[in-house]
């Protein structure tokens, strides 16, 4: 008879983002999974695609300094293959991206759908949770939830609560970047830009890795 043996996985402890009280430790970990979900995408090929509040954690280095860990990759898909459109949803509802929560059955997964989910943990962890759009987003479902959320880029940005106000050249740059790369593909599905290239990854060029890389690394 084959033996039994024990096996034992030892792991760093991770905690959720809700814990972190310090907006320059915040800063660090919303850097970190963006550093660490770009190099997924240009290195490993692979799309996430289910982030959300619960899935980014961080932790503790040696020297007591925090940084941000990218979790759970149950629903991770390569991004270097040919890939058709998938026939359910995938992704955490409050977080998912207008494209996917509006369009049956959904459209493949592109890069930028995870950057707009980040963006919304973003606004989910630093703005008041009683405000009554992130309500709305734990509330509803599909089509419902993809008009408000296209209706939440018509407006001002949402304001961060009380200490963490330093996130909000964070908020108004993401912002005003979708803002834009939603105008942009509209035009393009009115043929308003008639033979004007359009990248649909990144909304026309609006929403992307160098656009968040420039947003991330300029808060004092």
């Amino acid at each position: 008879m084959p033996r039994e043996v024990l096996c034992i996985t030892v792991m760093t402890e991770l905690l959720p983002i809700a814990e972190l009280t310090n907006p320059a430790d915040l800063k660090t970990v919303f850097r970190d999974i963006f550093h660490c979900y770009q190099w997924l995408v240009e290195e490993a090929k692979i799309l996430h695609p289910d982030v959300s509040a619960a899935n980014i954690m961080f932790g503790y280095g040696s020297d007591g300094s925090v940084h941000g860990v990218l979790n759970d990759f149950d629903h991770a898909i390569r991004n270097d293959v040919l890939r058709s459109p998938s026939s359910h949803r995938t992704g955490t509802a409050p977080y998912m991206a207008i494209d996917i929560l509006r369009t049956s059955p959904p459209p493949i997964h592109q890069y930028r759908h995870d950057l707009e989910s980040l963006y919304y943990v973003l606004v989910c962890t630093v703005c008041p949770a009683n405000d009554p759009t992130i309500r709305d987003w734990f509330s509803l479902r599909g089509r419902q939830m993809a008009a408000v959320k296209r209706g939440f880029f018509t407006q001002n940005p949402l304001a961060p609560r009380a200490g963490f106000e330093v996130f909000l050249k964070w908020i108004k740059a993401i912002h005003i970047a979708f803002v834009r790369g939603l105008q942009e593909q509209t035009n393009n599905m009115m043929g308003w830009e008639g033979d004007k290239p359009y990248d649909d990854e990144t909304l026309g060029g609006k929403v992307s890795f160098d656009t968040f890389s420039v947003i991330f690394e300029d808060l004092a």
